[in-house]
């Protein structure tokens, strides 16, 4: 949240899913995102890679396409800030 805001201030547009409540591959595919963010707590780290590895794949082709580089990815949280690896 404290990265939504910061981003939102600095005139970013910024979106939320909910990967329990909304299929977040296709909120990906209609928002066509430049960053992935991710809040991960201990024991969600697998979960969130894999979901990251789905999210990439299916944004690949049409970012590809349009000449745009790969997504980026951030994973930020309690897991990541003790183990950064």
């Amino acid at each position: 949240m404290s990265l939504s805001a910061v981003l939102k201030q600095a005139g970013h547009e910024v979106a939320l899913t909910v990967a329990t409540e909304e299929d977040p591959v296709a909120r990906a595919i209609s928002y066509q995102p430049d960053i992935l963010a991710y809040s991960v707590m201990t024991g969600s780290q697998a979960g969130y890679l894999a979901l990251n590895q789905r999210l990439r794949a299916a944004l690949a082709g049409p970012r590809s396409a349009g000449g745009k580089q790969p997504v980026f990815s951030a994973f930020g949280g309690p897991l990541p800030r003790s183990f950064p690896r």
